[in-house]
């Protein structure tokens, strides 16, 4: 325990306080890594709650982890601009999905590139923690500014090794991420996590991946979990949601790309209908020199690419041309999500064309 709550304490360094809250040991609308050093030591039992009245509000004359959490969060984020995001844990047990143990560790982070969030923790920002309760539930409370129309990632741990997640999203997306409806974290939305990783988190808006999850939950919901291990559950529930042509038209119709390049392969494709624009995302995890080559097969077309750090974004320096034949970049490109824009010159021809991403 001592560990845990020194882990919590360090989580401060980089974080700002701005609201009257608990953990506001002074009352002076900030909560500080000294008053949270003194709740960790009334936790420890080597101080009194009359040290930091703020820091029990339960008044159970104790000072829980649970209210340490709470007190962690207000002070990265400040209670003046709090979010409650709700939600519950489910994991299997002797009659289906239950309720994950009392005190699961629960995370919440914002994903800052939408192509490397779900596979490299660098990538996300954490925003609160919290555990728990009986019965599965948990609740914490976040700053509204920073989850403003941002993609969220909730992990929750499981056991040791295992870990069930599912993304949400903040106020400007779909979802319960507001706090208007629980969030649900259960070895079935770890599944949909998955399947959307499989054809890149990059690819899809916020209703895009409210569909996939909603479709993962539809196809495994006849999946009997009974007395399988926390491994077990998500890995059948996975095996479904890939196997599943429901999941796979779902995923077709919302799919913003026409999928993730990776290095090597040579992709045929096809400008149609007149006025198409193909898009394709690639992941780079770190700075890396690229060569991205596209080549016009039967010269009906005439091929102009966009290479793009977003979907609308701008082109990056050297990564935008057109040809009558064939374009080949090479780009140095720092780590980071990118989208390669296909098009017609005119935009009054279709035609086949290849695309190839080498990275070295």
């Amino acid at each position: 325990m001592k560990a845990l709550l020194f882990a919590l304490v360090l989580l401060l360094v980089s974080g700002s306080a701005r609201a009257q809250c608990v953990g506001d040991c002074d009352v002076s609308n900030n909560v500080t890594v000294d008053e949270v050093v003194v709740m960790v030591n009334v936790a420890l039992g080597l101080g009194s709650v009359g040290s930091c009245t703020p820091g029990d509000p339960d008044e159970s004359g104790t000072i829980t982890v649970d209210e340490i959490l709470t007190a962690v969060s207000n002070a990265l984020a400040g209670c003046s601009e709090g979010v409650r995001l709700t939600g519950i844990c489910l994991r299997p047990t002797s009659s289906g999905l239950g309720a994950c143990d009392p005190r699961t560790a629960i995370t919440v982070s914002r994903c800052e590139d939408l192509g490397l969030c779900l596979s490299d923790p660098m990538q996300r920002t954490f925003l609160g923690a919290t555990e728990t309760r009986a019965g599965g539930s948990w609740d914490v409370v976040v700053s509204a500014s920073l989850i403003a129309s941002a993609t969220l990632h909730f992990e929750a741990a499981i056991t040791n090794g295992v870990i069930y997640r599912t993304i949400d999203f903040g106020p400007a997306g779909a979802g319960g991420g507001t706090g208007s409806a629980d969030v649900v974290i259960s070895p079935v939305s770890e599944a949909g996590v998955r399947v959307i990783n499989g054809s890149g988190l990059e690819s899809f808006d916020s209703f895009g991946v409210d569909a996939v999850l909603q479709a993962v939950e539809s196809v495994t919901a006849e999946i009997d979990f009974s007395n399988l291990s926390v491994r077990q559950a998500v890995d059948m529930a996975t095996q479904v949601a890939f196997g599943s042509e429901r999941v796979d038209e779902e995923i077709a119709s919302v799919i913003r790309t026409n999928g993730r390049l990776m290095p090597g392969p040579t992709i045929s494709d096809e400008i149609e209908p007149v006025g198409d624009t193909d898009i394709y995302s690639f992941v780079l995890p770190q700075a890396a020199q690229t060569v991205l080559q596209v080549n016009n097969l039967q010269e009906t077309i005439q091929p102009c690419v966009v290479v793009s750090r977003s979907l609308d974004g701008e082109p990056v320096p050297g990564g935008s041309g057109c040809a009558t034949f064939s374009l080949l970049f090479e780009l140095a490109l720092p780590a980071g999500t990118y989208y390669v824009h296909i098009s017609d010159r005119f935009g009054d021809n279709v035609g086949p064309y290849t695309v190839q991403l080498q990275v070295f």
